[in-house]
């Protein structure tokens, strides 16, 4: 090999066929629902693209959106559904969409989906699941450290203190 490693990526976008980017496109949309940053890195990893200085990706991608095959709104909603069935809370949902290039908040995105749901119920359910067959010990000393890993717990699953404190007493089914 004559060329540098670098001369294999492409510097920008106009050496890309954008029939051949739209079928990409498409095919990574078969599969599931992208939101519209995640599918254009991915496009960019895929043709080796460093900068679209003509906009080839993003023309791409606006016509997939404006056929509707592209919704930043569907797949934010369908995140937030999937978040919540793994038991995550407000805080982590928020961001995993932030991750996923999403800038609306999960307010307006839970309003415009019309989903409902009640957070403390939600945490209740998540730490029951959790922490049904365990009681907390006797000692002082290891109740204070299960205690902290129950809380530890509860907030890296996003959910905020008033949504588990009433929780922390040792008994995750009384109602």
């Amino acid at each position: 090999m004559d060329g540098d490693v670098s001369d294999l990526f492409a510097d920008d976008a106009q050496h890309v066929d954008p029939a051949l980017l739209r079928r990409s496109a498409m095919d990574l949309l078969a599969r599931r629902d992208h939101a519209t940053e995640e599918l254009a890195q991915k496009l960019r990893k895929r043709f080796h693209v460093r900068s679209d200085p003509q906009g080839i990706i993003d023309a791409v991608l606006a016509r997939l959106a404006d056929q509707g095959l592209l919704s930043d709104d569907r797949y934010a909603a369908s995140l937030v559904r999937h978040c919540i069935r793994r038991g995550l809370g407000p805080r982590r949902i928020a961001q995993e969409l932030q991750l996923k290039g999403i800038a609306d908040s999960l307010t307006s995105i839970m309003y415009s989906a019309t989903i409902e749901i009640d957070w403390l119920e939600h945490a209740k359910a998540v730490f029951t699941k959790k922490y049904v067959q365990t009681s907390l010990p006797n000692a002082r000393d290891d109740r204070q450290k299960a205690l902290h890993k129950r809380m530890r717990f509860m907030q890296y699953r996003g959910f905020a203190s008033e949504h588990f404190m009433d929780l922390m007493d040792g008994s995750p089914t009384d109602d």
